[in-house]
Formats: C-alpha cells, structure tokens, sequence
C-alpha cells in the first residue's frame, strides 16, 4: 500500500513538472516572438513628416481700372489675377499711382523683387511695393526704387519682412516728380516666385 502511495505522489509530480516545463516553453516562444515583432518593426525606417504642397506663384496684372481717388495728387487702380486690355496711366508732377490686388492678405517673407517696366516720356520716377490701408487711404512702401531716363527698365527692390492685414492690399506704387509720365499696362503685372528659403521674388514685367 506504501508503494503505490508512493508511485502516485511520484506520477503527480512529474505530472505536475511536465505541465510547468510545456507552460515556460510556451510562454518563451511568444515572448520571442513579441521581440521579433518589435525587431522587425524598429527595424522600418520611421516616415517623416508629410511634405506640404509646393507653393504655386501668385501673379497680378496691372491694369488702368480705377478704385477711388484719395486725393489731387493720387489714384488707385487694380490688379487683376488675369491680363487686361491695353491701357495707359498718364501722370502729371508729383502725382502717384497706386496698384492694389485683392485677396492679397498674409505675410510676404524678406527678400529681392525684380521687374521690368516700360513707359513713354524721357524723366525719371520712383516705383515702391508695399501696403495699402483702405480705412486711411495710406500706401506704405517698404522698398523703392528709381527708374532712370529711358523707355524701359529692370529694376531690383529689396524689402523687409512685411503683413497685410485685413481691409489691406499687396500694392505696387509708381511716383513721378517729373513733368509728365505714360505708363503702359498692357503685359504688366508682378509675379510673386516662392522658394523654399525664407526669401521672396518677385517680378513686375511688362511686354
């Protein structure tokens, strides 16, 4: 009787041993394989961040439609996202013209505008990009520069970082201290070229 006692409490055992023994080697196998897992996961390059768009050029045409007059001495025409019909601004001493472009609100990052613009008359004047105010009826200029004598000319403006805000206009300014000045707008316009850096050109060209 002690015997078998004896051979049942030893089976129990190794029984009970073989259970624990199948148990870890199970429970060893899927640990394995949640560290294979994560190796193989680690191992995939991370995605980086979803690239933006690329930017497409804004672009406005010059044009001789007239706004509103602010004063004697100056006058506000638009510029349009599409070309126009000729047209001619003539301007007498001391007077300004000032383009503005609708929908042009945001911030313009620091850098080189360039342009080309043509006109009839023999003098001098001074071209300017900056803002206009609607509720002042003030045009702030953020760079200039002067156009000599000739017919035709490229130019380079350099401005600072600048906002437009709301009831504001992205505006191209044209001054003459001369006797008299004809600007030609058909084939006019400024083309805002985005790049990567924070710099900004543009190009204000007439053909």
């Amino acid at each position: 009787m002690r015997k078998i006692i004896m051979l049942l409490v030893i089976a129990v055992g190794i029984t009970f041993a073989l259970g624990y023994l199948v148990g870890a080697t199970r429970n060893l196998a899927e640990t394995e394989g949640e560290v294979s897992k994560a190796l193989i996961v680690a191992s995939e390059p991370v995605p980086g961040p979803t690239p933006f768009p690329p930017l497409q050029s804004r672009r406005w045409y010059l044009s001789g439609d007239r706004v509103m007059g602010v004063g004697p001495y100056t006058e506000v025409r638009r510029m349009y996202t599409e070309p126009k019909n000729t047209s001619y601004v003539f301007m007498s001493v001391g007077m300004r013209v000032i383009w503005i472009a609708d929908n042009s609100s945001g911030w313009y990052s620091a850098g080189r505008w360039t342009g080309h613009i043509e006109w009839m008359s023999g003098y001098e004047f001074v071209v300017s990009i900056g803002v206009f105010d609607n509720k002042t009826k003030k045009f702030k200029s953020y760079g200039s520069t002067t156009i000599p004598e000739g017919s035709e000319y490229n130019f380079t403006i350099y401005t600072p970082r600048f906002f437009v805000g709301d009831d504001q206009y992205l505006a191209f300014c044209v001054f003459n201290p001369s006797p008299w000045l004809k600007i030609v707008t058909s084939e006019c316009y400024i083309d805002k070229r985005p790049r990567i850096i924070n710099t900004g050109e543009w190009i204000c060209r007439c053909i």
